[in-house]
């Protein structure tokens, strides 16, 4: 719909909001608006491709990058890697192989990092024993160096009401270059003089632009995008930590940090078990309360389990993967799926109430609970079927959370009908261990009632 250039500048954003600016001549971004989703027929993945593969044939750029934002809430790199240690010369070399690796991955792309060389820089490493010998210590030396480039103040100058600093120092065309510098005069303490190169050595090296620290460890960050029609971050951050799983023996001192999405993602999903583990407790507290019974609670709960079960099989049939959403539809399949083994524990416990024993409240309760739990379960998929298979507009971020339910629900509820009464036996049978003669208070049913009520007849 719009495209925006800044020629001069670059924006990080976050989300929709501005997070900084940074200037510099050599610097310029173009922002993209595309047009809805719904009015075109290719997903940003795509596009960016192509441009990438357009972009090539231009020269003079050293280093292209494509950023994807989109609305709401603040968003993090697809993979994000801080490779911390003490030396930036390992940082990098070990940089240098992570990226390679990325590289490698299909479906990563725009591989960076946040470190940048700064401006050439001369380092003067005192040679100690030649200083020695002229009688020479590193602060006169560097106190020689400082003041022929920046000088020194030898005195103050007073005109009426102004005072006036007087700097002596070299002239400006004097140390142009590393011969010169090399060349600079020494004044011993016994009045010789002495080269700067007969007591140092002088290296020419690229200096650091910025020093990134991070929980005061020098680190150097990795980013990289990723094209979810190929893989996703969760799966490329997976394989490079089995891939790097021994680099602390490889470079000591020296380990990766995994942040973006993976973190976000790990820090969620553990979270998200703590509430769904709460939740559970939750449900058994009521249902024990409501049946009066520590046992029965754990017997409805077993279709939480078969849920998950399902759920796994939805997401695995559909290809999708287990993201924060699909563990969304987990947790709310728990509350879920124990309606139905409630509605049937319920009606076998009336029938027990009533002075029937087991096997005539299993049958009884079972087939006059069958049609409403199935009812209730088909309309329930039904109802999920649009957003599963993309009615109205493929939602991935919604699709998996479908599944996620529809095939939970139904596993459960199969599992319901043909498990639950079976464990309502054993733990009918289990009472008479602790319980002296539990059946006695039961009439009896006859072979023929039972045949009976097998055979579904009316109430």
């Amino acid at each position: 719909d719009a495209v925006v250039s800044n020629v001069g500048l670059h924006t990080f954003m976050s989300g929709l909001v501005r997070r900084s600016v940074t200037y510099g001549s050599n610097l310029g971004e173009v922002i993209v608006e595309l047009t809805p989703k719904q009015e075109r027929t290719r997903g940003v993945d795509e596009i960016i491709a192509e441009l990438r593969t357009k972009t090539t044939t231009i020269s003079g750029i050293a280093r292209l990058s494509f950023v994807t934002q989109d609305g709401g809430a603040p968003q993090v790199a697809d993979v994000s890697v801080k490779v911390k240690g003490p030396r930036f010369e390992n940082l990098t070399e070990l940089t240098g192989v992570f990226k390679t690796a990325l590289s490698q991955i299909d479906g990563v792309y725009d591989i960076r990092d946040d470190f940048s060389i700064g401006k050439s820089e001369l380092h003067i490493s005192l040679n100690q024993e030649k200083a020695y010998q002229y009688g020479l210590t590193t602060f006169q030396v560097a106190q020689t160096v400082r003041t022929a480039i920046d000088g020194a103040k030898a005195t103050t100058y007073r005109e009426a009401d102004e005072a006036i600093d007087v700097i002596v120092k070299y002239e400006e065309d004097a140390l142009t270059n590393l011969a010169e510098l090399n060349n600079l005069l020494i004044a011993t303490p016994t009045g010789a003089i002495v080269p700067l190169k007969d007591v140092a050595d002088i290296v020419e090296e690229k200096g650091y632009a910025d020093i990134h620290r991070f929980e005061g460890e020098r680190a150097i960050t990795v980013y990289a995008s990723v094209n979810r029609e190929k893989t996703t971050a969760f799966k490329v951050n997976q394989s490079l930590i089995s891939a790097f799983a021994d680099i602390e023996s490889l470079y000591p001192g020296y380990y990766l940090d995994f942040r973006g999405v993976f973190d976000e993602i790990t820090e969620s999903f553990s979270e998200l078990w703590k509430l769904f583990i709460v939740g559970l407790l939750l449900i058994y507290v009521v249902l024990g309360a409501q049946f009066r019974s520590f046992i029965q609670p754990i017997i409805i709960m077993f279709a939480v389990p078969f849920g998950m079960i399902g759920a796994m099989i939805g997401l695995l049939l559909s290809n999708a993967t287990l993201s924060i959403v699909a563990m969304f539809g987990i947790v709310a399949l728990a509350g879920i799926v124990v309606n139905d083994s409630i509605v049937l524990i319920d009606f076998m416990n009336k029938y027990r109430e009533k002075g029937y024993n087991k096997w005539y409240a299993i049958l009884k309760g079972s087939s006059l609970r069958l049609r409403p739990i199935v009812l209730t379960t088909v309309t329930t998929i039904f109802g999920l079927i649009p957003m599963a298979i993309g009615l109205g507009g493929k939602s991935p971020i919604w699709m998996p959370m479908a599944y996620t339910i529809i095939f939970g629900l139904a596993v459960a509820t199969l599992m319901t009908l043909f498990v639950m009464p079976g464990l309502y036996a054993i733990t009918t049978d289990v009472r008479r261990i602790f319980l002296k003669n539990p059946e006695a208070r039961f009439r009896p049913v006859s072979d023929e009632e039972l045949s009976r009520v097998a055979v579904p007849a009316d109430d």
